[in-house]
């Protein structure tokens, strides 16, 4: 198994968080964002969050949320 095959099961056992904590810091690695951008996306993140918690929103899979947006986009 490479090593890139190696990495990718390893990362694909982490928390749902954990792994998002790890594609902000890479992509943080090869693109420069605003401080004050990254931190309105980190409040909309946790209000998202809270809101799916608290059951005011519901999650979809990501092909129903880009068939929903190719829809949109078609009109």
């Amino acid at each position: 198994m490479s090593s890139l095959a190696t990495l990718e099961k390893a990362v694909l056992e982490l928390s749902a968080e954990e792994r998002a904590h790890l594609i902000d810091q890479l992509l943080n690695s090869i693109t420069s964002v605003d401080d004050s951008l990254r931190e309105e996306w980190i409040r909309e993140s946790n209000a998202r969050i809270q809101a799916y918690r608290e059951g005011r929103i519901e999650a979809i899979d990501g092909e129903e949320a880009i068939a929903r947006i190719r829809n949109k986009l078609s009109e």
